[in-house]
């Protein structure tokens, strides 16, 4: 595949290879983004490493985009906040919830606004699967109202778990019914 883009600048490989990853095409992303990697010497390399590793992310090879993502961190700040994001949520993904979790305290103490509904939730979802369903719910809970995302049924559902792990039905009755209402199309029975 090298051979096809030989003749094209870094900024045309960089701009197809975003334009594919936009169109989550991320496999071919991936190609591309080996192609500038390769080519190296560019002071922009540390934000195509990152955005390799989203794309690995994207394709569920989560222990691949960790290794990725961590050697992103020495690039500017919105690279090393983009690859802490991936780290942790990798590190969910792998069940490594104890180290996803001061990732995530990391980026909320550091007030990266854009970022706190996506670590909110994290924490949310590690808390609960570590058994520490109060805490769960208050981070699941924030994560709410930051989220900028026009439905909430998968957060509505973690919560309504929470609650029946706590045997508070009317609780986790109440989230159940707001998930319901929530419901991508494809998820209702």
């Amino acid at each position: 595949m090298g051979d096809l883009y030989k003749e094209f600048t870094y900024s045309e490989l960089n701009d197809l290879a975003f334009s594919l990853f936009e169109k989550e095409r991320f496999a071919e992303a991936i190609e591309i983004y080996n192609i500038i990697i390769g080519q190296g010497g560019e002071k922009e390399l540390t934000s195509i490493i990152a955005l390799k590793a989203v794309c690995l992310y994207k394709l569920n090879n989560f222990e691949a985009a960790l290794n990725l993502s961590k050697k992103a961190l020495i690039g500017g700040e919105k690279t090393m906040i983009n690859s802490l994001w991936i780290m942790a949520r990798c590190l969910y993904k792998l069940g490594r919830y104890l180290d996803a979790i001061p990732i995530s305290y990391f980026i909320l103490e550091s007030n990266y606004i854009t970022y706190f509904s996506t670590f909110q939730k994290v924490l949310g979802l590690c808390h609960y699967e570590l058994g520490n369903y109060e805490e769960s719910l208050f981070y699941l809970k924030e994560s709410i109202p930051t989220n900028k995302e026009k439905n909430n049924y998968y957060t509505y559902f973690d919560i309504a778990q929470a609650y029946d792990k706590l045997e508070m039905p009317n609780d986790a009755i109440e989230y159940y019914e707001m998930a319901e209402k929530n419901a991508p199309e494809e998820n209702i029975s």
